[in-house]
């Protein structure tokens, strides 16, 4: 295993409801483990954003974030939440369709041979 470095995207979803990629993914052996997870909401409406490690996966986390808040979580990034599969990208999808959420992943890349 070697962790090769960190690096950290920003996206913003805006009135959807759909699973929208927040990390993107790696090359071919490479596996991004999401460290920092801040979600802004900037709506007046409440939502619960689901996190997943591949489009279409299964949960890894559920982030409640009440209106004009931010929620989230930070790990040292050798506790980071452990992506599944090589080559995939990580998704946030909203239970409710708000103004915009702001979303801000940190991560770390292992490449797996």
């Amino acid at each position: 295993m070697a962790l090769n470095k960190t690096d950290r995207q920003i996206t913003t979803i805006t009135s959807s409801t759909a699973e929208i990629t927040i990390v993107t993914a790696g090359g071919t052996n490479d596996k991004r483990h999401v460290y920092s997870l801040r979600i802004t909401n900037s709506s007046a409406s409440d939502a619960v954003v689901t996190i997943r490690d591949q489009t279409g996966g299964s949960a890894v986390d559920y982030v409640g974030v009440k209106a004009g808040t931010t929620a989230g979580w930070v790990l040292p990034s050798s506790d980071a939440i452990r992506q599944t599969n090589k080559n995939n990208n990580w998704t946030a999808q909203s239970s409710a369709s708000v103004a915009s959420l702001y979303v801000v992943a940190q991560f770390v890349e292992e490449t797996v041979f």
